[in-house]
């Protein structure tokens, strides 16, 4: 059992409404982390769409497909260092600011942001709908990701 959890952050930066390019940054960012050595590449929030992608969002279709690059990304991922994006996310009829870990070829955790500011630029309260306190949704980790006994928490 490894004694480190190496991170890679990834500030980099997203254009709205560019999923394919965003996807296409975020699978850089994770090889440059897996030839690292990284257990986990983190990117910021909202990145998959660029930030604040205010009207975009909303578009049924856009959110579909954000969720579509998501999928794409996790299998694209799968044998190497868990991978932590920002991507608006459907259930049901609610939208939410999620934070997800991908791992595996899936998505091995997701937390929903529960605190949405709004102040003039940061209308987020207007288009997404808030998580319980309690935003994170209970998920099964992988026993390959859980390589060692000290597993981060997610601050969105």
């Amino acid at each position: 059992m490894t004694s480190r959890f190496r991170i890679t952050l990834g500030q980099l930066n997203p254009t709205v409404g560019d999923l394919a390019g965003n996807a296409d940054l975020a699978r850089d960012a994770w090889a440059k982390g897996k030839a690292a050595g990284a257990d986990l590449v983190a990117l910021p929030e909202m990145f998959i769409t660029g930030y604040n992608a205010q009207d975009l969002v909303m578009k049924r279709a856009f959110q579909l497909d954000a969720m579509t690059h998501i999928d794409a990304l996790a299998a694209d991922c799968a044998d190497g260092p868990a991978l932590a994006i920002g991507a608006p996310w459907v259930e049901g009829a609610e939208l939410y600011n999620a934070y997800l870990i991908l791992k595996d070829g899936k998505i091995a955790s997701r937390v929903l942001k529960h605190n949405l500011p709004n102040v003039r630029c940061l209308t987020k309260s207007a288009f997404l709908t808030a998580a319980r306190w309690a935003g994170r949704i209970p998920s099964e980790i992988p026993a390959s990701a859980a390589r060692s006994a000290k597993m981060p928490g997610i601050l969105m």
